[in-house]
This record gives structure tokens, sequence and C-alpha cells, in this order.
């Protein structure tokens, strides 16, 4: 594996709490562009956050995935992941295959893959192989609920989840709601959203008592993706015996952004308590 370009981050993040004041973060460091699967012909990289200083034993880590429509968007966007570092926790960004260059299941194979290389080398970056988590926003919660809804041994690694949490994803891929972004949807499928890919690449069709702890937000008042979608969510995997919780956003549109009011929770306690979540299941 080429060596990872190295940096050092410093910093200060102070998040408001909805119950008590968070924990104060410490200085962390990233791991740049680590290879971790060849896809389709081409590597693919992430790039890893942990704290800077030593820790007693190993740490949980949580994975990352950006949203964007499936077609755009990079592991550069990793606020969160910065987040999760200074609280103690490995956190992972990964760049996955774009709907452009390859259709569903190219995207959820990468992720499944991302979880399955960090397992084989916790040793090595300090993480607990058992403490695994994973998050993402939009397409992004999409692809970490597929990846949490069908953990798979691959080369003798598992690519199972402990923990998952999902802002405003869509959940049923054939459905006429989704009318604003129905382009998308068929361009990461590959197909027509009345195919049978497309519930296929639905988590609620993958929902069992197997399945890791997940917490959902969603906005009231998203059109993009309606609320119903994160509804149907939990009630699939609580109907298979699995544990979900749905936090309902007033006054917030797709992304958490404001309308009519300002967001509530805040986009800053949705943030700490998506943290407190992955401290409970993971810690």
């Amino acid at each position: 594996m080429p060596p990872a370009r190295f940096a050092i981050l410093a910093f200060a993040l102070a998040l408001p709490s909805c119950t008590t004041a968070p924990k104060e973060p410490v200085p962390i460091e990233v791991l740049r562009d680590i290879p971790y699967a060849v896809q389709g012909g081409r590597s693919l990289a992430l790039d890893l956050y942990r704290p800077r200083e030593p820790q007693a034993g190993t740490l949980p880590a949580v994975i990352w995935i950006h949203g964007g429509g499936w077609r755009s968007g990079s592991k550069s966007e990793a606020r969160n992941v910065e987040a999760l570092a200074g609280r103690g926790f490995v956190g992972v960004s990964l760049d996955h295959r774009l709907s452009a260059e390859a259709p569903f299941p190219a995207a959820v194979d990468d992720v499944k893959a991302a979880v399955r290389w960090l397992r084989t080398h916790a040793a090595e970056y300090g993480v607990n192989p058992d403490r695994i988590g994973i998050w993402g926003a939009s397409s992004g919660g999409h692809l970490a609920l597929m990846a949490a809804c069908g953990g798979e041994t691959q080369g003798g690694a598992s690519s199972r989840v402990q923990a998952a949490c999902a802002w405003f994803p869509p959940i049923d891929l054939s459905n006429d709601d989704l009318s604003y972004i129905r382009e998308m949807v068929q361009q990461f499928l590959g197909d027509s959203v009345r195919s049978s890919k497309a519930l296929s690449a639905s988590p609620f069709m993958h929902a069992s008592a197997d399945d890791p702890p997940v917490l959902l937000f969603h906005g009231e008042d998203d059109l993009v993706v309606p609320p119903s979608h994160s509804r149907l969510m939990v009630d699939a995997l609580r109907k298979a015996g699995g544990e979900a919780k749905l936090v309902l956003v007033k006054h917030a549109t797709h992304g958490f952004d404001p309308i009519d009011g300002e967001p509530d929770p805040s986009k800053e306690e949705i943030l700490e308590e998506s943290i407190e979540f992955f401290e409970d299941k993971l810690k």
C-alpha cells in the first residue's frame, strides 16, 4: 500500500447539546488517501481520522458516507468525521463509485468493502473490530442502511456493523414520492424505478432481527425525500425484531434546512445526539 499522506488537525468544536454539554474535543490527526479496495479496475480510497495522542486500548470506529444523490460528493465532506475523532472515535470518510461510473450494487459493494478493510486492518489503526458503526446523509444514509442491513463475510472478514445512523435517507426507491430525484434514482439503479432492482436497492426490504440498532433523523417538511421513508424503515426494523428510533425535525426540509422557523432540534443538536448514539452503542 502506498504511504498515506499525513496531516495533523488540532481543532476545537463547540457544539450545543440538547441535554448536557458535549465533552471537550481532543486534537486529531488525519491519514489521507488510504486505498481500501480495487473495484471496477480502479483503486478506491478513504481518509482516516483519529485522536492525535495515543489512546489506552483500541477505539470504536464509525464510517461516514457522503450524500450527493449517488452521483456526486466526496470523502472531503468530513465535518462529522472530525467531530467523531474529537470525541475518541476512529472516523472514516470514503469515496465510493458514483452512479455515472457504475450502477447498483456498486456503491453498496464499495461501502461493505470499506467495512471489511477496516476490520481487517483494525490492529494497524487502533480500531476495535467488534465496535464499528456506519453513518450517512441522504443517499449516503441510504448506502449506510443498505450496508447495515446486509452484513456478509468475504475473504474471512465481515461487513457487519454494530450501529447505524442515517439522516433523511431514501428508503423505498420504487416510490413515486421521490419525483424530485427520480432521475438520480434511475441513474443509480441503472434501470427504471418500476424494475425489480428498485426494491432490491431499498433498505426496508432487507430489515431483519440481526440488524444493528438504527437511529434516523428526518425533516418533517422534506419534499425531496418525504419523512414517510424513515417511518417505513423504522416500522420494517421493528416488525423484524430490530431496534430503531426516528427523530422528526420540526421546521426542516431536506438537509435540515429551515422552513417557517428554526429546525427543532437544531443541526448542532442533531449532530450531538448522533454522536451520543454511537457513544452509547459502541463504547
